[in-house]
C-alpha cells in the first residue's frame, strides 16, 4: 500500500509555520542587539560616561540566554570601585569577546589614562598609562612610595618607613600572588611590620601577571588574568 501524501492544506500550514519562524528570527536579529546595547549602557552609565555600545550576536536569540559573540564599548571617564569593576566583568562571562576603551579609568585608587580592557573567552587583559603621581595615589595614604624603575617587566617602587618595612629606601616589586596584585618588599626579611600590600584582589578575577614599561614619566601597566 502506498503512503498517503500530506494534504495541500497541511503543506500550506507547515510552510506558514516555517515562514513565521523565519520572520521572528529576522525580527529578533534586528531588535535584540539594540535592546542588549541599551541594557549594557544602563549598567555602565552608573560609573562611566558611555560614548557607544555595540553588540554582535548571531543568531540574536542567543541574547535571550545572556550570550553574545562580541561587545564593544567606548567610554570617556570611568570611576568604579574594584568590587563594581569585578561585577561588570563577571556579568560579561557569557560574551565571547569584549573590547572596552576609556579615556580615563579610576578603578579603586588606581587612575589610568588611555585604558583598554579585553576579554577573549575566560582570558582577560587590561592595560593603561599611569604617571608617577597616579602610582603614588594607588598605594597607601601617608606612605611616600615612588616608582623608580622596571626590572624584567616588573614595576619597582621605593618607599619610606612603614609599608615597605620600616627602613628608608626599601624597595618593593609589584607582582601577582594567589591571583591578587601586591607590592612585595625586597632585600629585607619578612618580619615585624614588613608585609605585602595588596593593590587589587577579587575572587572572581584571578590576575596572573602584571608588567610595566616606562615611557618618560609614564608607565604602561598591563595585567593579564582569567575570569572565575
Amino acid at each position: 500500500m502506498s503512503r498517503a501524501l500530506p494534504s495541500s492544506r497541511a503543506a500550506r500550514v507547515a510552510l506558514l509555520v516555517v515562514a513565521v519562524l523565519v520572520a521572528l528570527l529576522v525580527l529578533a536579529q534586528f531588535l535584540l542587539p539594540p535592546l542588549a546595547e541599551r541594557s549594557i549602557r544602563g549598567k555602565v552609565e552608573d560609573v562611566a560616561t558611555v560614548r557607544s555600545v555595540k553588540v554582535k550576536a548571531f543568531p540574536a536569540v542567543e541574547l535571550l540566554w545572556k550570550h553574545a559573540d562580541e561587545v564593544e564599548v567606548e567610554l570617556g571617564e570611568v570611576r568604579a570601585g574594584t568590587g563594581k569593576f569585578a561585577d561588570l566583568v563577571d556579568e560579561a562571562s557569557g560574551v565571547d569577546e569584549v573590547d572596552v576603551t576609556a579615556e580615563t579609568a579610576t578603578i579603586g585608587d588606581a587612575e589610568l589614562t588611555r585604558a583598554e580592557f579585553h576579554k577573549n573567552g575566560a582570558d582577560l587583559v587590561g592595560t593603561g598609562f599611569m604617571n608617577e603621581d597616579a602610582i603614588l595615589a594607588a598605594l597607601p595614604l601617608g606612605f611616600r612610595v615612588k616608582p623608580v624603575r622596571t626590572d624584567g617587566g616588573a614595576l619597582i617602587v621605593r618607599g619610606s618607613p612603614g609599608i615597605l618595612g620600616g627602613a628608608v629606601g626599601v624597595e618593593g616589586r609589584v607582582v601577582t600572588q594567589d591571583g591578587a596584585i601586591v607590592v612585595n618588599p625586597e632585600g629585607v626579611p619578612l618580619v615585624g611590620g614588613l608585609v605585602d600590600y595588596t593593590v587589587f584582589t577579587d575572587e572572581r578575577i584571578r590576575v596572573d601577571s602584571v608588567t610595566a614599561r616606562r615611557i618618560g614619566r609614564n608607565f604602561v601597566i598591563t595585567a593579564r588574568g582569567t575570569l572565575g
